[in-house]
């Protein structure tokens, strides 16, 4: 498994990439360390272009990304993260919305605990999920960033 950690406009960021199979695999906020383990600092094509994209979007001359994701989990937790993958650029989606859409009317928690799971946002781009009163709720990158992503979206909170 390969990374590499750029200074953006946001922070530091990590992107990971399993470059076997050609897809990014995880993004780290607030980044300033090295990873552990089988993890090995490389930019490879796979990196460089989530990078670009990455900063397109930061520049506000993004609005879609075009990479391949891969992250692993249950049934469910997949099903929700191409619902929040499915949210337009500049909109926003309540975690009940999101159970309805997926056909789990009721299931608002459960879609925060998988929405939590998530190991590549902005990518799949959770800042856009939202509390049913349309307040900010959480976010495990931390609510700066999350006001930070939705402003260069044109969403102000």
């Amino acid at each position: 498994m390969n990374y590499e950690i750029q200074n953006t406009r946001i922070g530091n960021i990590a992107v990971g990439a399993d470059d076997e199979n050609e897809a990014v695999t995880f993004l780290i906020m607030k980044c300033d360390y090295v990873l552990p383990g089988n993890f090995q600092r490389r930019l490879t094509p796979v990196i460089r272009d989530a990078f670009v994209q990455l900063n397109e979007y930061l520049e506000g001359r993004r609005r879609i990304f075009d990479l391949n994701l891969s992250q692993k989990g249950t049934d469910f937790q997949i099903k929700v993260w191409e619902a929040v993958k499915n949210i337009p650029y500049g909109e926003t989606m309540s975690y009940g919305e999101i159970a309805e859409y997926i056909g789990m009317k009721g299931a608002a928690r459960a879609v925060g605990g998988a929405v939590k799971m998530n190991r590549i946002p902005v990518f799949i781009p959770c800042h856009r999920v939202i509390a049913a009163n349309h307040k900010l709720g959480g976010y495990s990158c931390g609510l700066e960033l999350k006001i930070a992503l939705l402003k260069t979206e044109g969403i102000n909170f």
